[in-house]
């Protein structure tokens, strides 16, 4: 099922004729959706903690990813695959070897504290509601 969706989805592009703003105006221009979608993200992923809050000190030690949590994180929750077209089902499926390479990958991007920048990029499928 999944290579036969993969498959008709190579060559879709998604298309959106119009958006709404923030006030519920319809945007029909296509410089208009590009700038609403960005408004929206930077709102979406906006740090809302104060900075008394970011302040705060724990005694407690954060400790790295352990095998277990990554296998948890790994387990089926029907989310769709990211650009590198990677579910985490093919994680699974790929037992315990996988799981071992995946968890080192996560233990290396705990101890650089930094994300791959694969891993930081986002796509977004609008879907209208019904009315629109």
């Amino acid at each position: 099922m999944y290579s036969g969706i993969n498959r008709l989805m190579r060559n879709f592009t998604p298309r959106l004729s119009a958006i709404k703003d923030k006030d519920g105006k319809t945007l029909t221009e296509n410089e208009e959706i590009s700038n609403r979608w960005k408004e929206y993200c930077l709102e979406m992923y906006e740090d809302n903690t104060n900075e008394e809050m970011k302040q705060v000190e724990s005694n407690d030690e954060i400790l790295e990813p352990t095998r277990s949590e990554v296998e948890w994180a790994i387990k089926p929750k029907g989310k769709s695959a990211g650009n590198d077209e990677i579910h985490a089902e093919m994680i699974k499926a790929s037992g315990d070897q996988g799981i071992d390479i995946f968890h080192k990958l996560c233990k290396k991007i705990w101890i650089e504290e930094k994300w791959p920048d694969e891993w930081v990029k986002s796509v977004f499928v609008p879907i209208p509601k019904k009315g629109d």
